[in-house]
C-alpha cells in the first residue's frame, strides 16, 4: 500500500496538514486531489477499517492521510504528532 494524503485544493486544513508534514520531513508517495481522485477500492476500504467514510452527499474529508499502520481525516496537530510519533523523544 503506498501511503497517500489526500487534499483539496485551497482548504486550510489541507494547507495546514501539508505544511506539518514538510516540516517534520515526511512525505506521501501519492499526492491527489480527494475530489478529482476520491478514493476508491483498497484505498477506500482501508479507509474504512480507519472509521472514515464520505458523508452523505458521497464526498470524502479532506485532507486524508492513508498509511499501512492505518488512517487520519481532518487536520488536527495533535492527532496528527501522535499518529506519526512525533515529539515521544525519538533518537
Amino acid at each position: 500500500m503506498a501511503i497517500t494524503f489526500w487534499g483539496r485544493k485551497g482548504d486550510k486544513p489541507t494547507l495546514d496538514a501539508v505544511a506539518f508534514l514538510k516540516l517534520h520531513g515526511y512525505r506521501a508517495e501519492r499526492m491527489l486531489d480527494v475530489d478529482a481522485t476520491p478514493p476508491a477500492g483498497d484505498d477506500a476500504t482501508a479507509l474504512g477499517k480507519s472509521g472514515i467514510a464520505p458523508d452523505g452527499a458521497g464526498r470524502w474529508p479532506a485532507p486524508l492521510f492513508l498509511t499501512p499502520r492505518g488512517a487520519l481525516a481532518g487536520f488536527k496537530e495533535r492527532a496528527w504528532r501522535e499518529f506519526l510519533d512525533i515529539g515521544k523523544g525519538r533518537s
